[in-house]
């Protein structure tokens, strides 16, 4: 089972780790709209993973991109908490910026879990990716 923290422990730890990423050419936005955020460990993590659909075409333009792939996956990942009655937001959110996976500015969600790790999650397959796998140009981070 996870843990509980409060928004100004999260918004430390998170803007902390990605500082060094934030474009310096763009403007930049970072939106945390709860007072309370549930962060769960790592097996959890991958439970509600795992009852998520791996989306098999990911070039349908821009009709359904990576920004509506990533608020499909936030949007789910709330469904998990209201249904198994959690009393906050798990703490997972959008991100837009460049990323070593892709080739271009891409979506993708992020995740901040109990022990404080930070990862990115490619909503398209579900894989996780370290917080160096971001090369920058962040301009958006919402939870």
């Amino acid at each position: 089972m996870g843990t509980y923290k409060d928004q100004s422990s999260v918004k430390k730890k998170i803007s902390r780790c990605v500082q060094p990423y934030w474009s310096n050419t763009q403007r930049t936005y970072g939106g945390f709209s709860d007072n309370q955020y549930y962060l769960p460990n790592y097996t959890e993590l991958q439970g509600i993973l795992s009852q998520n659909p791996v989306f098999s075409n990911v070039n349908l333009g821009e009709g359904f991109d990576c920004d509506d792939y990533s608020f499909v996956l936030k949007g789910s990942f709330s469904m998990y908490g209201k249904n198994i009655g959690l009393k906050a937001s798990i703490c997972l959110g959008i991100a837009w910026g460049l990323f070593n996976w892709r080739l271009e500015f891409h979506s993708c969600n992020w995740i901040l879990l109990d022990d404080y790790s930070f990862w990115w999650v490619e909503p398209s397959n579900k894989n996780l990716h370290e917080l160096k796998s971001c090369r920058g140009g962040l301009t958006l981070m919402l939870v």
